[in-house]
């Protein structure tokens, strides 16, 4: 029996700014989904992370908007940028 194939794409090295960086080009949501899954332990480890579902909700819908506003050339690594958003996010 075969194994179906998975409906994720697989690159060869999925360090968040190859991600990052195939999901701009392409588009396609399922990059920018394991890109949020990858850099989702961000929003645990701010200074203001809470433990409720609104702070929860808070920090990945700042990690969807610090993704989309990402640009290498300005904002340095990827990963310094939406930790910066997502605890701005979570002090207000």
């Amino acid at each position: 029996m075969a194994t179906p194939a998975s409906p994720y794409p697989t690159l060869p090295a999925a360090s968040p700014a190859v991600l990052w960086r195939e999901y701009h080009r392409t588009g396609d949501v399922r990059l920018r989904d394991r890109l949020v899954f990858t850099l989702a332990p961000l929003i645990r480890h701010t200074s203001a992370a809470g433990t409720t579902p609104d702070a929860a909700e808070r920090g990945l819908t700042a990690l969807l908007h610090a993704i989309d506003a990402y640009r290498p050339e300005r904002d340095g690594r990827l990963e310094r940028f939406a930790f910066l958003r997502v605890d701005a996010a979570l002090r207000v």
